[in-house]
């Protein structure tokens, strides 16, 4: 899908907030879709839609129900959706919601507010103000973030990239938050179309001798639906997806494992794509709570171990659910017992560098100590 033609169809259906600058990047936001940042393009109007659109269950969901599976390259939630401190299910609101929006037109970034009350599973209620921004990123902020390198790489004359930072801010306005009471993280989820020749790329700080080595391997997998024999390889400090779109597979990365960037690369389209949030130092002396999937189905138990989920997904015609074949990254915050006033935060810049083979292996190397070809040969040649 173009990025005109995604653009068309959101404005047929929500309000549209655009960030573009001269470059012909241009980043969509839907503030009344919980101020999802709904897709992108480095190519002007005409390139590429990089966040994925369903546009099937767009058409069809109940757009009262408690998570509208819209899509989106930068969801905001609240975590943990189930166990007895869950969210799930006590109240419309804690995963979806319009935005106010807080800046003006002019502005180069977008402030959006909202408020939030809801309750957990166990009775306890959040009295919370969420604060939320999206803003485009030049060349020195690319620089800020990833160093000098990856900046002059991205600003040569042949390259095309988009480059914006969104970030989530939780402010407690009710009475003091225990743990005993339930806590809560933020999630970011990042959705993306997934293809035949698309590889994620997720650095871990030492990897296992063998996926699935054990019941105490320090390296999580569970899987669902078929067997992903193939899916998965270990490449340089990494772990590889194939994002086929096509099995079923998720990758629970441990805070003793995780790394604050990950990525993918789309060898069809020549893009790459790198994610970096604000991972803490030490974030194995941090509790997380997200939901971990089960090995028997997709449902979910809490967990407070990983801070980055990685699916592979797509279509499901025995289970006669819409589904668009995509996949996704969940970041999680850590959880924190606010006092009043006191709050939590997220924030990660998405970038989608659109070049040549070599300054994308060049790219891979600073980032992620690995090799285009080696990333290819490793998960493509053989299919």
């Amino acid at each position: 899908m173009s990025y005109r033609n995604g653009k068309l169809f959101l404005e047929s259906k929500t309000h549209v907030i655009e960030l573009i600058n001269e470059f012909g990047a241009r980043v969509a936001v839907c503030p009344d879709w919980n101020g999802r940042v709904m897709t992108s393009s480095c190519d002007g109007i005409d390139g590429d839609s990089f966040g994925l659109i369903r546009v099937k269950e767009i058409e069809t969901i109940d757009p009262h129900s408690s998570y509208l599976a819209y899509g989106g390259e930068v969801q905001f939630s609240l975590s943990p959706r189930n166990g007895p401190c869950g969210l799930h299910g006590t109240a419309h609101g804690y995963c979806e919601g319009p935005f106010e929006i807080d800046s003006a037109p002019t502005e180069p970034i977008l402030r959006m507010r909202r408020v939030l009350h809801i309750r957990n599973q166990i009775g306890m209620h959040f009295d919370l103000n969420i604060r939320r921004t999206v803003k485009l990123l030049n060349a020195g902020d690319v620089q800020d973030i990833f160093g000098h390198d990856i900046e002059d790489a991205i600003s040569q004359e042949n390259v095309s990239y988009v480059a914006y930072e969104a970030g989530s801010t939780v402010i407690n306005v009710g009475q003091p938050l225990h743990r005993d009471k339930g806590l809560f993280s933020i999630r970011a989820r990042s959705m993306f179309n997934a293809g035949p020749n698309v590889i994620v790329i997720i650095p871990f700080r030492r990897l296992v001798d063998e996926f699935g080595g054990g019941e105490h391997s320090d390296l999580e997998l569970y899987y669902y639906g078929r067997s992903p024999r193939g899916m998965l390889r270990q490449l340089n400090g990494n772990i590889l997806l194939h994002a086929d779109g096509r099995r079923h597979c998720a990758v629970l990365v441990p805070k003793t494992q995780a790394q604050p960037v990950y990525g993918s690369i789309d060898y069809r389209a020549g893009v790459l794509t790198i994610v970096r949030f604000n991972l803490p130092n030490e974030p194995e002396r941090f509790e997380y709570l997200s939901d971990r999937p089960t090995k028997q189905s997709q449902e979910t138990t809490p967990c407070t171990e990983s801070v980055l989920h990685v699916y592979n997904s797509g279509d499901a015609p025995d289970t006669g659910q819409l589904t668009s074949p995509y996949y996704a990254f969940d970041a999680f915050s850590p959880t924190a017992e606010l006092a009043h006033g006191e709050s939590l935060s997220h924030v990660q810049a998405t970038v989608h560098v659109s070049a040549d083979s070599k300054t994308l292996d060049y790219l891979i190397q600073k980032i992620f100590a690995a090799n285009y070809e080696q990333v290819y040969n490793s998960m493509l040649r053989q299919e």
